[in-house]
């Protein structure tokens, strides 16, 4: 077996001062170290710089900062894993909304295209000697007006949109 290699520990030294502490490590960016006047700005100083691996010289609200997010990893964390979840609901949602659009569209070009044929349908009738076929075709009509034409733009869905739904619509179909 062969001796495992020992670690080289990096250089971290306190030094208690007159006025205060420093503190100096290995990579630091400060020369003589970086100087605290409390035991607990030392401790704040020793967390950002050594457990933090922050080697810049750092203001006091900074300091703060990171000591506050570090204390509140675990919320963040369950904040980070709620946004994934928020973000493939709101994948979901937007993909089921591709897919009304799509089916809006088709009904909407039927709807119009079958008012075309009444309307159509009214002219062959005029000609006919009994006005009353077209009084009913008329009477029919009168219920429907020509809608405007729907698109994906008009109704704010994406051709991208479409085929990522189309994509994983094919991946649920093959699983």
């Amino acid at each position: 077996m062969e001796k495992e290699e020992k670690k080289k520990l990096p250089m971290i030294s306190v030094q208690t001062l007159p006025n205060g502490y420093s503190l100096a490590f290995d990579e630091m960016s400060a020369k003589g170290g970086f100087m605290y006047f409390s035991p607990e700005k030392l401790l704040e100083g020793f967390m950002v710089h050594i457990g933090l691996e922050m080697t810049d010289q750092l203001n006091t609200e900074t300091i703060q900062d990171f000591l506050v997010t570090a204390i509140n990893w675990r919320d963040n964390k369950a904040c980070v894993k709620e946004i994934e979840r928020l973000t493939a609901a709101l994948k979901t949602v937007s993909g089921r909304r591709a897919v009304l659009a799509r089916q809006m569209i088709a009904e909407r070009n039927r709807y119009n295209d079958l008012l075309d044929e009444l309307k159509s349908l009214r002219k062959t009738l005029k000609s006919h000697p009994d006005g009353s076929l077209v009084k009913s075709v008329d009477k029919v009509i009168k219920g429907y007006k020509t809608m405007p034409v729907l698109t994906l733009k008009s109704l704010g869905v994406s051709e991208d949109e479409i085929a990522e739904n189309d994509e994983e619509e094919k991946e649920e179909d093959n699983d």
